[in-house]
């Protein structure tokens, strides 16, 4: 689960790498419990996960291939409606 992330009636959600690792290494104390317990070779670095790079892990793929805010979302503007933005200018009082 820690490589793949978790699928459920919502949808897909890849885990960041920072999640994946802590995952691994609380899965790595499983070996120090019980030294039956088969915990090697198992790490990020051999993940397929779309938010980073297999065997990079120096890269934030997540970071490259997110789509970026619509402009609608910057201070001053907004709602958002159906991809087009609006202006909002908050109403004077008394006017």
């Amino acid at each position: 689960m820690s490589c793949k992330g978790k699928a459920g009636a919502y949808g897909y959600s890849p885990l960041p790498l920072n999640l994946v690792q802590a995952g691994f290494e609380q899965v790595g104390k499983l070996g120090t419990a019980d030294p039956a317990v088969d915990v090697a070779g198992r790490d990020a670095s051999s993940c397929n996960n779309p938010t980073f790079v297999p065997g990079d892990l120096s890269r934030n793929k997540l970071a490259q291939i997110a789509p970026q805010p619509a402009a609608c979302d910057q201070a001053g503007f907004g709602p958002c409606l159906a991809l087009t933005c609006i202006s909002y200018v908050r109403p004077m009082m008394g006017r």
